[in-house]
């Protein structure tokens, strides 16, 4: 159970950044041409960026796991999660309602 704290972290930064890129991404067109051009699908890129994003931050910031808690980082990352698809889903249903 090693740096549960850091997977947390990571997991959790990695969620907020895609959500922040996908409501960018849909209210930019140059951004999201710009994801296009860079693997063929905007999709792809912000999946690939995810991944690049989480190995980052679970490599480069070192979180201690004295005494950690699985439960409460595992609760962490599913609070921060539900609330970045209700930002998502608000932000589209926003969009079809408004267009």
């Amino acid at each position: 159970m090693k740096r549960i704290r850091s997977m947390s972290f990571a997991t959790s930064i990695t969620v907020i950044a895609i959500t922040l890129v996908t409501v960018f991404a849909e209210l930019s067109e140059g951004f999201k041409n710009v994801l296009k051009a860079i693997t063929g699908h905007h999709w792809i890129t912000k999946s690939l960026l995810s991944v690049i994003i989480f190995f980052g931050v679970y490599f480069f910031v070192k979180r201690s796991d004295d005494k950690v808690d699985a439960l409460a980082e595992s609760w962490k990352v599913i609070w921060i999660t539900l609330l970045a698809s209700l930002v998502l889903f608000g932000f589209f249903l926003w969009e079809f309602l408004s267009g």
